[in-house]
């Protein structure tokens, strides 16, 4: 009898050691994963304060280049921020925490993108007649956007309710399905995507239309001739070969410094055939020397156990700012 019951209680003893042994490898694997989610929440903090910290990185600079010299070009400091990086991407090693050697623990990565080397694509609610309206046209066609598409964005944008071709956004109201349009100007990218058909588009068509053109410009109707892209001068009426030579004229060194010398400037770096009539006008009227707006990209990179990033897209401007600031954001995208 006793040695049936010293059996049945080692039983109940190793049973119970058991079940305690799984419970505590339960509770350790557990307490091993909130330790873990809780160091990549610390981590995802970290990058995001070392993102941020990037596009205010930025600003300064922005300011700085603003009190330098009063024009913009693709060889400035914003553009190329140091002689070791790339043409567009400005790298800064992040160092590990209370480390006497500083080693690296992750990158921030920044980059700074002239908005006014694009094309500004609120012009699409021009009136039609406009020609940055036509200017538009072209550049959509030219990026492969549908012509069915750029009147349904022009209709998005103008404050009329008339359509810019049969079928369009604005159509009568007795053929429904009746969309309200916006009647006023795209303020940020997902608009555009709300515009039925746009969503649609090739990735690489959403892409080079970003490329190329941008929301964030209001009502400015300029463009800077130190940077703007080549295909946004064919865009606006100059002949492809206008556009190359201007190209190549920057590539070489030329700057645009002020208004008054621009369309000497121009003539010069276009060679004997000169410009035509249309395009000396297209000149003065939509080329300037300087940038207000740009596009800041800040991302870091946190070489963890596996690395974590934290991406910011801030959109700057340097005029126009409250409480006379010299810099203020107008936009601001976290990922």
């Amino acid at each position: 009898m006793r040695h049936r019951r010293r059996g049945s209680l080692l039983v109940v003893t190793l049973w119970l050691v058991t079940m305690l042994a799984v419970l505590a490898v339960a509770i350790g694997r557990f307490l091993s994963r909130e330790v873990r989610l809780a160091r990549y929440h610390t981590v995802r903090q970290q990058a995001k304060a070392f993102a941020r910290g990037g596009v205010y990185l930025a600003m300064e600079r922005l300011r700085q280049d603003a009190e330098q010299d009063e024009v913009d070009w693709l060889a400035d400091d914003w553009a190329s921020p140091t002689p070791s990086a790339s043409e567009s991407a400005w790298l800064i090693d992040v160092p590990s925490a209370g480390s006497a050697t500083a080693q690296r623990r992750g990158t921030l990565v920044i980059r700074i993108i002239d908005e006014e080397r694009k094309f500004n694509l609120n012009a699409s609610g021009e009136a039609p007649a406009d020609p940055l309206a036509a200017a538009a046209r072209r550049l959509l066609s030219g990026l492969d956007v549908p012509s069915e598409l750029a009147a349904r964005l022009g209709d998005y944008i103008d404050a009329d309710n008339e359509p810019r071709d049969p079928g369009g956004l604005e159509s009568d109201v007795g053929q429904p399905p009746s969309y309200i349009t916006k009647g006023g100007p795209l303020l940020s990218w997902s608009e555009l995507l709300e515009i039925p058909g746009m969503a649609e588009l090739k990735p690489v068509t959403l892409g080079a239309l970003r490329s190329h053109s941008s929301v964030f410009l209001g009502a400015d109707r300029h463009v800077n001739v130190n940077t703007v892209h080549p295909d946004v001068l064919v865009a606006l009426g100059f002949s492809s070969n206008s556009a190359q030579a201007l190209q190549l004229c920057r590539n070489n060194g030329t700057v645009f410094t002020d208004q008054a010398t621009l369309l000497t400037t121009l003539e010069a770096c276009l060679g004997a055939d000169g410009l035509t009539s249309e395009e000396t006008t297209l000149a003065g009227t939509y080329f300037a020397t300087v940038s207000n707006t740009f596009t800041v990209v800040s991302e870091a990179v946190i070489d963890d156990r596996s690395p974590v990033r934290a991406r910011i897209e801030a959109v700057i401007r340097r005029t126009g700012c409250p409480s006379d600031a010299e810099a203020c954001i107008v936009a601001w995208v976290e990922g």
